[in-house]
């Protein structure tokens, strides 16, 4: 059984992930409107790493969870240094036009919502459910901005 405690820390990492990323992105697309998504979905994900070292000190401190097992936190932490979502191998020296960059972004996003998906079918503590239903709304809301971003941008031909 996975612990709202184990899944918050994975979401922190994840989250510092995507704020490199989108960081990283900004030095090598500087057009205003690029770089306006770009700087907010790095503060969203500042946010997100607030959001959940709070959530997670709070857990941590009520003592009112499963005890993690360290066997499956172990795996888990391996898990999420393996999968695409860590970005480790995306080089944006070679990433060359912006729809390019919107569709790694976005698949970044939608690797999220599959590991915490993931996370939720072994999940049996109602309260730790919900704390992973939140993380992939707010996953969610990320790839619906970077899918009107990138409607806008076809529009504009």
């Amino acid at each position: 059984m996975f612990s709202a405690s184990e899944i918050y820390a994975l979401a922190i990492r994840i989250e510092k992930n995507g704020e490199a990323f989108y960081r990283d992105a900004l030095s090598k697309f500087s057009s205003p409107s690029i770089s306006s998504l770009l700087e907010y979905l790095a503060d969203e994900e500042v946010r997100h790493v607030e959001i959940f070292t709070k959530e997670k000190a709070e857990i941590d401190a009520s003592k009112d969870y499963p005890i993690p097992d360290e066997a499956i936190s172990k795996e888990l932490e391996k898990i999420v240094g393996d999968q695409k979502f860590s970005l480790g191998e995306v080089d944006l020296s070679k990433v060359e036009s912006v729809p390019e960059l919107l569709q790694i972004a976005e698949e970044f996003e939608n690797d999220t919502i599959l590991f915490f998906e993931m996370i939720a079918s072994f999940v049996q503590d109602s309260n730790t459910l919900n704390e992973v239903q939140k993380i992939i709304t707010e996953e969610n809301e990320h790839i619906k901005l970077l899918r009107e971003f990138a409607e806008k941008e076809r529009e504009k031909g």
